[in-house]
């Protein structure tokens, strides 16, 4: 008898219909804290006073301006850059580590923001680690969280990375090509995924409040990112 009710314990459970899980919540900054946060932290890295790695600006308009992971982005090695062709080749390498999949090598757009950031930042290098960091591997808390407080930005400076990629595909998403919204396939494709899926169940929500569409990704001051939604 006891045998029969856990066997019937068991399929009624089964039966149940649960509801689905819903996306993740995600946190991601306005146009306006984007540009924020990359001019404090490129003025951070200038500043005598700071202790922290000095490409600390360069490193957060990456973060903003691509979809790469935080392996990835220190990872990135400076012939990855590519400005004759305005990309940059995410591809495993010694540096990578062991967290790759089949969709991690592909090429992401160097929007012209992170262009005229990078290039003087490059320089005359030809090779090496981009962000050069012991073991290709780096944390950047601190100056993270120093960079987050210039901004006034009131978001969890310890979910910087995450934050940044959900920046990133949330201004992707309001993009056009060839005068049309931006396809979810490329869009999830720049950031290594296989499929739409996760892009669909994580940021579908967000397309609301695509009030404002451009060419490119671009983070604005605030009166600029007014002035171009009221022209939208």
């Amino acid at each position: 008898a006891l045998d029969e009710f856990e066997s019937l314990q068991f399929n009624t459970v089964r039966s149940i219909r649960w509801p689905k899980r819903q996306g993740p919540e995600v946190e991601w900054l306005e146009s306006h804290e984007g540009w924020t946060l990359m001019q404090k932290a490129l003025e951070l890295g200038r500043d005598p006073a700071f202790r922290g790695k000095r490409y600390i600006g360069e490193l957060v308009a990456t973060a903003l301006l691509s979809p790469l992971r935080k392996h990835e982005l220190f990872a990135l090695l400076v012939e990855d850059v590519d400005f004759d062709h305005d990309v940059i080749h995410a591809r495993p390498n010694r540096y990578y580590g062991s967290r790759k999949s089949k969709h991690s090598e592909r090429d992401v757009p160097l929007w012209p923001q992170l262009r005229d950031i990078l290039l003087p930042y490059i320089g005359d290098r030809k090779d090496g680690l981009l962000f050069p960091t012991p073991n290709g591997r780096g944390d950047m808390r601190g100056a993270l969280a120093a960079a987050f407080e210039r901004a006034e930005i009131e978001k969890p400076a310890g979910k910087a990375w995450h934050i940044t990629k959900h920046t990133y595909i949330t201004m992707r998403l309001q993009t056009v090509e060839g005068g049309k919204p931006v396809s979810v396939w490329t869009v999830a494709r720049e950031a290594g995924h296989g499929s739409t899926r996760m892009i669909e169940d994580t940021y579908g929500h967000l397309l609301k409040y695509r009030d404002c569409r451009l060419d490119r990704v671009e983070y604005r001051p605030l009166r600029m990112a007014e002035e171009a939604r009221k022209t939208a």
